[in-house]
C-alpha cells in the first residue's frame, strides 16, 4: 500500500502456537526484509532502489518547494493591492486639497470647500476604517 511519497508494508509474524502479530512499517525506504528478497534474486537491485528513492525524494522536495514559492508569490501580491490603493487614496485626498485651495483663492467658495471637504472624507476614512 502507498500513501503517497511512502511505501507502507505489512509484516505478519506467526508464533508456534498459532498465535499471529503483525506492524505496519511506513518510510520512504521499502523494508530491509524486501530489499533482502530483491538483492538475494537480482544482485545490484538494492542500490538501483535507494536511487529510485533518492529521486523520488528530490522530486516531492522541489515539488514542495515550488508550491510554497507560488505561496509567496500570492501572498505578496495580496499585500501589494492593498497597498497599492492606500497610495491612489492619499494621492486623490492630496490633489482634492490642492483644488480646493486653488478653488478658494480664485473666490469660488463653494467649490474650494466642497473639494475640501471630499478631500478630508477620504482622509477621515482612510484613518477610521483600519484597512476594512
Amino acid at each position: 500500500m502507498s500513501n503517497g511519497h511512502h511505501s507502507e508494508t505489512r509484516i505478519t509474524v506467526k508464533s508456534k502456537d498459532g498465535d499471529e502479530a503483525f506492524a505496519i512499517q511506513r518510510s520512504p525506504f521499502p523494508s530491509p526484509v524486501i530489499i533482502d528478497v530483491f538483492e538475494k534474486y537480482h544482485s545490484g537491485s538494492a542500490e538501483r532502489m535507494l536511487r529510485i528513492v533518492e529521486k523520488e525524494q528530490d522530486n516531492y522536495h522541489e515539488v514542495v518547494l515550488s508550491h510554497l514559492s507560488i505561496k509567496k508569490l500570492q501572498t505578496d501580491r495580496v499585500t501589494r493591492i492593498p497597498l497599492l490603493g492606500m497610495c491612489f487614496g492619499f494621492s486623490l485626498s492630496v490633489l482634492c486639497l490642492v483644488i480646493g485651495a486653488v478653488l478658494l483663492y480664485l473666490g469660488k467658495e463653494v467649490g474650494g470647500y466642497a473639494s475640501m471637504l471630499v478631500s478630508i472624507s477620504i482622509l477621515a476614512k482612510a484613518i477610521f476604517s483600519k484597512g476594512k
